[in-house]
């Protein structure tokens, strides 16, 4: 159910008619970016018990980008008495709009829609006191366990030197299930976050390099192409 309805938004998307375009449209793809979330390194490096990688690739199709986060997350919730640890792998895959076609840097102000997977186990070990028979343990585990889930997001990507940009991406994370959990209810989910029933919410900054194979023009506003025209 969930899939068909990512594949609904997704084809909603494409057919969104963010800008018009007064000249021939430019469908074949000219470059590649690539990037890194500094976020999730700078997360990585301050918070204990935490270790996050994601890596992010989009490359252009007029208008469109079709884009492509794989990421890795380790969590430790443990704390005095108990044990609680996640750690699994994830993908998004999606479609963004450009808002701001006409941009002569090429900068980018994009909404977008993502359809979100993880593969992760997840562990709970405990001691606790039993009254007449003493002190007792347990310690469970979820296996390949995996889940999935639907974002919607917003954000821009801005060049800062040559090929280099930086932009943040704020995500909202909604229709999260999760398959395979037979002993534990998961708490956290590697992507996702805390699991709730209201849904999540995820911030990104991202670090880019650009890798163009072809020039493309800025495509001209609307009214100047018709100035041209005359």
């Amino acid at each position: 159910m969930l899939k068909s309805t990512a594949s609904q938004l997704l084809f909603s998307l494409l057919l969104l008619p963010a800008v018009s375009w007064a000249q021939d449209e430019d469908w074949r793809p000219s470059a590649v970016r690539v990037g890194a979330d500094a976020f999730g390194f700078a997360k990585t490096a301050l918070t204990d018990g935490y270790n996050r990688q994601e890596i992010q690739a989009d490359i252009d199709f007029n208008k469109y980008f079709f884009v492509l986060d794989l990421g890795r997350e380790e969590i430790d919730n443990s704390a005095e008495g108990f044990t609680h640890t996640t750690n699994g792998t994830f993908y998004r895959a999606g479609v963004d709009v450009n808002l701001t076609p006409y941009n002569p840097n090429k900068d980018v102000v994009f909404f977008g829609l993502r359809y979100a997977h993880a593969t992760f186990d997840e562990s709970l070990a405990f001691d606790y006191a039993v009254p007449y028979w003493g002190p007792a343990s347990v310690d469970v585990t979820n296996a390949g366990l995996s889940a999935y889930w639907i974002e919607a997001v917003f954000g821009m990507k801005v060049k800062v030197w040559k090929q280099f940009y930086m932009g943040y991406t704020l995500r909202g994370k909604f229709g999260q299930k999760t398959k395979g959990a037979e002993t534990l209810i998961p708490y956290t989910v590697p992507g996702y976050g805390v699991v709730t029933d209201g849904g999540n919410f995820g911030f990104g900054y991202h670090i880019y390099y650009k890798l163009a194979f072809r020039d493309k023009a800025v495509p001209l506003r609307p009214k100047d192409s018709k100035k041209k025209l005359k």
